[in-house]
């Protein structure tokens, strides 16, 4: 009995301190607004790794923007700072590293429904528009938003505050996603691994392209401007898309996608692409390709307003 009383009691202390933390900590910034700076990075670093839906919906909620961008890993390389000095306006990015479209079109929808905005560019690659890639964490990190009891109780929330205590006792930021093996080794593991098992079995999504349809119209209905645009990767994904035989589904992916909306293609054949020393990896360009990207982006929303 007195083994069973000290194990509650152990029990109760390790509830009682979590809760404690979590309420103090609040990673993900749903209780209050965090004023503290360096906190706030390491909130950046951390909680919107363990979930960047969760963490961007909250950080649009607290801090709205004229212009919203998604896509996945490679919208994400749109830097909001950066992108405001070229618009001289405010944006933010709702990308989510390693999103689905499904994801993506669950994010815009969810802002366009909610909050006034001006302009939405949406980033959509060839290998994230398969039928069969139908994960979605965004309706889960709606309703934890939604309910300050399951936020709190959240295995996000849980794993948030664990990371951020072990960042706080060694006193540095924690990595929480590395790439691994050399850069060679990382690319070839992208290429033979990682695009080969989203599009090996692949379906051409005719739902995507519903809903994509209907986003296009619900945002012509609310007067706001839309822009597709395909991010661009080095021409070795390409090339692996065509050598699986799915030449004719990607072409008809951009054709789509054109008739839809304006659509940016950046993912052509050029001196960009077929450089590997502007890539991090096969997938995402270096910081003067998202520069060239961000610049073109905006350029695009002027040509449209000047032609209205």
């Amino acid at each position: 009995m007195k083994k069973f009383l000290i194990r509650i009691a152990l029990f109760s202390s390790l509830v009682v301190t979590y809760l404690a933390l979590a309420l103090w900590m609040d990673p993900f910034n749903v209780i209050h607004a965090e004023e503290n700076q360096a906190r706030l990075k390491s909130e950046q670093n951390i909680s919107d790794k363990v979930n960047a839906a969760l963490f961007r919906l909250q950080e649009f909620k607290r801090n709205p923007a004229r212009i919203a961008i998604f896509g996945d890993s490679r919208a994400n390389q749109i830097n909001k700072l950066k992108f405001d000095s070229i618009s001289g306006t405010t944006c933010y990015n709702l990308a989510i590293p390693g999103g689905s479209f499904p994801e993506s079109m669950a994010m815009m929808r969810e802002i366009v429904d909610h909050y006034p905005v001006d302009i939405v560019y949406f980033g959509v690659n060839f290998d994230i528009f398969n039928k069969l890639n139908i994960k979605n964490r965004v309706p889960e990190a709606l309703e934890t938003l939604n309910s300050p009891i399951g936020y709190i109780l959240s295995k996000n929330t849980m794993k948030s505050v664990y990371y951020l205590s072990v960042s706080q006792v060694l006193g540095s930021d924690i990595q929480l996603h590395k790439p691994p093996g050399n850069r060679a080794s990382f690319w070839n593991y992208q290429l033979d691994f990682t695009a080969a098992n989203r599009v090996r079995n692949y379906i051409y999504p005719e739902n995507f392209v519903d809903s994509l349809r209907s986003m296009a119209a619900q945002c012509e209905q609310k007067g706001i401007e839309l822009h597709l645009f395909i991010p661009p990767t080095h021409t070795d994904l390409s090339n692996k898309i065509q050598q699986l035989g799915l030449g004719s589904e990607y072409a008809r992916f951009k054709a789509e996608l054109s008739a839809i909306a304006q659509t940016i293609d950046f993912d052509v054949p050029n001196e960009v692409t077929s450089d590997s020393s502007r890539f991090n990896d096969p997938f995402h360009g270096k910081e003067s390709v998202a520069a060239m990207v961000m610049e073109e982006l905006w350029q695009a929303h002027l040509h449209q307003s000047a032609s209205h």
